[in-house]
């Protein structure tokens, strides 16, 4: 629903197809020319406490997308920021949900490639209002100039420092992924007071990628924690970068999703992970293919 910012029950995502799949075209960036790298930071203390890290791409290379992973134990480190910080770096940071002061890893990843010119970018910005009773979602879709395509996007967002530790995230980025010439960022404000600004980011190319896709339900009630999935780009091809959305309830899928994972696997793989909450929940990963 282009333009639109619906209003839903606290817990309620937004929903959106982006199931299709894209034809592929000629690529610039040959699969086994695309590299990964990586960052990690060791981030210590209560829930809100923040910490980030900087993965840089090696020289005569540039960075193609990036992504970020954390552990998982007393509490789980959000991205609230996850972009392209110059030509060859990409950066994320996060802060620390749920209970405990223990300590926490957060990884960024870089996807790095000899991209032959430049990669413009599109940005749109917005204010997350803190919900008045119900949580209002809002969709960015910033669109690459010209005839250019979106192979890859990030995300900003302003939070506010400590909260307590048994309270839903302040803000969250629910969905981060191709929409032909965009890249769709969405996200929501859950904390009850104060506001937090979004900024999202489309980095461009001349080329199309290949969309691969995965789609599951998830409860919250079997086996609870972080569920996974992982789209696996064509052999010959290579997972340039990759994307995630967690759904709007619909159907069997009456719960939510709260994503906490997007990155590489190999050089085919781009997993994506989240934690259901309250009631079966309908996620999808993708990878965006060269």
């Amino acid at each position: 629903m282009p333009g639109s910012c619906p209003k839903i029950a606290a817990g309620g995502l937004i929903a959106l197809a982006a199931t299709a799949l894209t034809p592929a075209l000629a690529s610039a960036v040959e699969a086994a020319a695309i590299d990964t790298v990586s960052a990690a930071k060791v981030v210590r203390g209560p829930t809100g406490t923040t910490g980030s890290a900087t993965a840089r791409c090696p020289r005569g290379t540039r960075v193609l997308s990036g992504g970020y992973d954390s552990t998982f134990s007393s509490g789980a480190m959000l991205p609230y920021a996850s972009v392209r910080t110059g030509p060859r770096t990409w950066r994320v940071s996060a802060y620390r949900v749920g209970g405990g002061h223990g300590k926490l890893r957060l990884t960024t990843y870089a996807r790095c490639g000899e991209h032959p010119g430049p990669m413009p970018s599109a940005r749109e910005k917005t204010t997350l209002p803190a919900p008045p009773g119900h949580i209002a979602i809002r969709t960015l879709r910033p669109r690459c100039p010209g005839g250019d395509f979106a192979l890859s996007g990030g995300f900003k967002m302003t939070v506010p420092g400590r909260f307590a530790p048994n309270s839903p995230p302040a803000a969250a980025v629910f969905g981060s992924r191709v929409e032909g010439r965009e890249w769709a960022v969405t996200a929501t404000r859950l904390a009850p007071s104060g506001e937090s600004k979004l900024t999202a980011f489309a980095y461009c190319t001349p080329e199309r990628p290949f969309k691969r896709g995965i789609s599951g339900i998830f409860p919250s009630s079997r086996r609870p924690g972080p569920k996974r999935l992982t789209a696996l780009c064509p052999r010959g091809m290579a997972a340039a970068s990759g994307g995630f959305l967690a759904h709007f309830p619909m159907g069997a899928a009456r719960g939510v999703m709260i994503p906490v994972t997007s990155h590489p696997v190999g050089g085919r793989r781009w997993t994506s992970t989240g934690v259901p909450q309250q009631a079966s929940a309908f996620f999808s990963a993708y990878a965006y293919c060269l």
